[in-house]
């Protein structure tokens, strides 16, 4: 569920970018990774051979020797018909030598046009690489921009989402638990899933980023439960001081996310917001 809220906040950014000035039209990228994982990529759907565009925009995880290759297929078709592939808020999977490597040699062999990195370690491993480059922040904080959540009959909630680890145990003075989880289609339910009252699990984006924009604190093991609830300048907490995909939160100055609940400034976000479209709406020629 938390690629939906990247590319989501990554389609806003380029609206906003764009600026009328052409149309963002958006598929999933699931069919591709399916097929290639199941050693037959060539027969998905040749998504490049019916639509025609200007750019491919990927966002999220899109620094990962896993995601070009089940990619690969998708971005060729695009680049073989003048597309130019911008990566809008990349950043990798484990952040190592290996995957550094590997993804640069994916980077030589698919030209790059647009980077945009989600934290400054991408940046610096990554931006020589493409013709432009930006060290940027995660599509997904564009996610506020996108999403008005209606108003609730409920207040002084907070949310529990723990899809990796065991929920952890926390006082809390709210009046209300809340529990999500973002697999929403597990191979087999769960038990404690369904364990407790008060639990969401959608197919909806929307129904999650509900939530998400009116809790007092969410609490997580999911960088992308607690960077939604940062962006409507709620407070969150991540459980994970060992990720290395933490260089997010140190990018917008949230180092401390791992130690107790916080919120971001919501200024210099804004700001960030308002350069990184100023960057897309350059490129977009």
């Amino acid at each position: 569920m938390g690629n939906s809220f990247v590319n989501l906040g990554a389609i806003y950014s380029l609206k906003e970018a764009l600026n009328n000035r052409g149309e963002v039209f958006h598929f999933g990228g699931i069919s591709s990774y399916l097929f290639s994982i199941n050693s037959r990529p060539e027969n998905t759907l040749p998504v490049g051979d019916v639509i025609e565009s200007d750019y491919v925009v990927i966002a999220g995880m899109a620094m990962s020797n896993e995601n070009f290759k089940t990619q690969e297929v998708v971005l060729k078709k695009f680049e073989k018909k003048g597309a130019k592939v911008i990566i809008a808020g990349g950043g990798g999977a484990k952040y190592d030598n290996v995957e550094v490597k590997k993804v640069r040699e994916w980077m030589r062999k698919i030209p790059i046009y647009g980077f945009i990195s989600r934290d400054e370690y991408s940046y610096q491993k990554y931006e020589d690489l493409a013709t432009h480059s930006y060290d940027g922040i995660d599509s997904a904080l564009f996610i506020s921009d996108f999403f008005h959540p209606p108003e609730l009959r409920i207040s002084n909630f907070i949310v529990m989402n723990f899809d990796h680890s065991p929920e952890p145990k926390i006082r809390t003075d709210a009046r209300l638990i809340i529990r999500t989880h973002h697999s929403c289609v597990p191979t087999k339910l769960r038990s404690e899933y369904v364990k407790y009252p008060n639990t969401l699990i959608s197919d909806l984006p929307s129904d999650y980023l509900t939530l998400y924009a009116h809790a007092k604190i969410t609490y997580s093991d999911r960088i992308h439960a607690c960077l939604p609830t940062l962006s409507y300048g709620n407070q969150a907490m991540f459980f994970g001081k060992n990720s290395p995909r933490l260089r997010i939160f140190r990018r917008i100055g949230a180092t401390e996310i791992v130690e107790r609940p916080i919120e971001i400034d919501m200024k210099q976000i804004s700001e960030e917001k308002k350069t990184q479209v100023k960057f897309l709406r350059s490129i977009l020629v």
